[in-house]
């Protein structure tokens, strides 16, 4: 059964992962002389040991699609692993992760992915045939173009403006208010 590049990666990577970590920790046991056993590190580190290898078993055998929640349920207790000093299990579970949420992954999983076909496997009458490049002709050159003259238009002359008003005369005796007029006039109430 084809399954994608990434799907593959995840069963072997679990697979590999779980080899190592079970050999580690199996001799740490042993140099320890099963003292080590006392704590609960070792022993949730061999149960993820073992639950990786099942996966990357199942990943790479032919019942792959039917249970994609353990792979994600395993690469999170991967992560959880770093309690056992395992730092490959838990970058290991995070690259998992990741891949799981691939859109061909995801595809896989539902059933709709399907491996896609090299080149050289097409026949030569469905591939693409290859667009021709035609040279193209050279341009061609044009004449040369008088230039259109602009109409010129007469100057006006400008009209003439009335003359200024000449200020009124004030009443005898009054000084005439230098500054301008206020806006609202003198009848402006206050």
């Amino acid at each position: 059964m084809p399954r994608p590049g990434k799907f593959q990666a995840i069963a072997i990577m679990q697979l590999v992962s779980g080899c190592l970590g079970a050999m580690g920790l199996l001799i740490a046991i042993m140099s320890s002389l099963g003292i080590w056993l006392l704590c609960i590190t070792p022993v949730f580190g061999i149960v993820v040991a073992v639950l990786e290898i099942i996966a990357g078993a199942k990943g790479l055998g032919n019942n792959a699609r039917e249970n994609p929640s353990f792979y994600r349920t395993v690469a999170i207790l991967e992560i959880i692993n770093i309690i056992s000093c395992n730092v490959p299990s838990m970058v290991i579970g995070i690259l998992v992760l990741v891949f799981l949420k691939a859109p061909e992954v995801e595809a896989f999983f539902a059933g709709t992915w399907r491996p896609p076909v090299p080149q050289y496997m097409i026949p030569t009458y469905m591939q693409q045939p290859p667009t021709p490049q035609y040279p193209q002709p050279p341009a061609t050159p044009q004449a040369p173009t008088q230039p259109v003259p602009y109409p010129t238009v007469a100057p006006v002359a400008p009209s003439p403006s009335p003359p200024p008003a000449a200020p009124a005369p004030a009443a005898p005796g009054v000084i005439p208010d230098p500054s301008p007029p206020e806006p609202g006039g003198p009848d402006k109430p206050e």
